[in-house]
This record gives C-alpha cells, structure tokens and sequence, in this order.
C-alpha cells in the first residue's frame, strides 16, 4: 500500500494505490484518524487499489462514520473494480456506499 497526501481547502485528501488490506489497515486508520483530527474533512481516492478484503471495506465504513460523528467532511472518490467487488461480495450497493 502506498498513500500519497494533499490538503486541498482545509480537507487532506489521501490517493491509496496498490493494496487495502488487512495487513495495511492499522497504518492507514492512524493516517485517517490523524487527518480528521487535524483537517476539516477527508476525501479518499481509491480507484488505483487493486487488492481489497472485508478489513479494507470495513475501515472505510468506519472512517466515514468517524467523519460524520465528527461533523466532517467523508468523500471517497472514485473506487476502484475491486473496491466495488468485495463491497458487492459483501452485500453492499457501491454506488450508496461509495
């Protein structure tokens, strides 16, 4: 996994490539945490991700949550074909979801 951050008008925005798994989920729940600490939102670009299990999907339900207790701003932009497979998979509807 690879995240690339910018803050664009107060929100950092987080361009996550390769892989949102398990195994990468504590590294990047910090990183989000610390950026809905510090910005006044969180966009999450994931449509370069080409591996995603249920842990991936369920951080990134979480971190919406967080967002929105918060009074954030939560926006995923662009998920990837695998993002929007294991969500299905799940039983999810991407387009709600995402």
């Amino acid at each position: 996994m690879a995240v690339i951050k910018e803050v664009k008008d107060g929100c950092a925005f987080l361009t996550i490539t390769d892989t949102l798994s398990i195994y990468e989920v504590e590294e990047l729940s910090r990183t989000m945490q610390e950026s809905l600490e510090q910005y006044n939102g969180l966009i999450l670009k994931l449509n370069q991700v080409e591996e995603c299990d249920t842990a991936g999907i369920q951080l990134l339900l979480s971190a919406r949550k967080t967002a929105e207790t918060a009074g954030k701003r939560f926006e995923i932009d662009g998920a990837s074909p695998e993002i929007i497979r294991v969500a299905t998979l799940l039983g999810l509807n991407p387009e709600v979801l995402f």
